[in-house]
């Protein structure tokens, strides 16, 4: 700093820093405001609601479905319909492409699921990511 105020460099790498630090928490501002859609919701609590259970029962438990439906079925019987979709168009589990009508996806008592990808429309695929138990929209 010069005796009459800032030079213009240090003015700059100020406004730098406070830019980037804009940058890194708009994104996070922006998705709080909007929230997840409907199927993230949906899958986010199932996921939990699941392991939950799996927890409790000691066991891995499955979450099936049918390709070209929007329902799932529960190992409990329980048969529920995924919002926001017309059907899963296709399946991959752990990397391998499901070749029948149905996949199913196991979801384990430490809390953690198989990895899946659900392509639920021609832009949109469901991803999980199985340590978080959570899953997002790509």
């Amino acid at each position: 700093m010069s005796a009459r105020g800032f030079t213009l460099v240090e003015l700059i790498i100020v406004l730098l820093i406070i830019g980037i630090g804009f940058m890194t928490v708009t994104p996070l501002m922006v998705e709080k405001a909007i929230g997840d859609p409907e199927e993230i919701t949906f899958f986010n609590d199932l996921l939990s609601k699941t392991a939950d259970e799996a927890e409790e029962l000691g066991r891995a438990l499955p979450i099936r479905g049918v390709k070209g439906s929007d329902t799932i079925f529960l190992h409990d019987g329980e048969t529920v319909k995924i919002p926001g979709i017309s059907g899963v168009l296709s399946a991959e589990i752990n990397d391998e492409e499901q070749s029948g009508l149905d996949y199913v996806i196991m979801v384990y008592p430490k809390r953690i699921c198989d990895y899946f990808i659900l392509r639920v429309s021609d832009t949109e695929i469901i991803e999980s990511l199985p340590l978080i138990l959570q899953t997002r929209l790509k």
